[in-house]
């Protein structure tokens, strides 16, 4: 079987996360033969059923083939009413996914003089709506009035933005 996965690694992180040392222990554990996990590595070929049975769900199958993330699996839970129970994360985006042609109600911010003004009373001030393709979430958008954030907004140049009641959803490196 030819495959594209590092299979000595593979076997590596099997005896990692199982405490064991030497291959003979890791053949015993699957019920092989110490030669047939030699020679797992040597052809670059595992047996990739018998492996995932025997781990179940002791091993975050993503780090034991790929050595990405995290050694014991942990699973996390959705109750939603789209989907329930246990789910795996498998992008961690630093925003929620944009929808294609997201409508956005953009304000003026001028008339309302600050930001305070605008989120007391939005309907007062609200412009109208805007299409903006791959948009990402955002409660509404605004045009950006002078020049204090110069050269990465210009007067004129239209933003999204996020209303947050707390800090602890607050990325670093982003505009706020």
């Amino acid at each position: 079987m030819d495959t594209n996965l590092d299979v000595t690694g593979i076997i590596k992180r099997a005896k990692q996360v199982l405490g064991l040392k030497r291959d003979s222990e890791l053949a015993e554990y699957l019920g092989v033969s110490r030669a047939t996990v030699t020679n797992w590595s040597a052809r670059n070929s595992i047996d990739f059923k018998l492996l995932l049975d025997k781990f179940g769900d002791k091993v975050d199958y993503n780090w034991l083939l790929l050595g990405k993330g995290n050694p014991v699996h942990q699973p996390r839970f959705c109750e939603s009413e789209l989907a329930q129970g246990e789910v795996d994360i498998i992008h961690n985006p630093k925003t929620p996914e944009p929808i294609d042609d997201r409508s956005v109600t953009l304000y003026d911010i001028t008339a309302a003089a600050n930001l305070k003004t605008l989120f007391t009373n939005k309907q007062q001030y609200a412009l109208g709506k805007i299409l903006i393709p791959n948009i990402s979430v955002c409660d509404g958008a605004v045009y950006v009035n002078g020049d204090s954030m110069y050269p990465i907004l210009k007067s004129g140049d239209i933003i999204g933005y996020k209303e947050i009641s707390s800090f602890e959803n607050v990325i670093y490196g982003e505009i706020y």
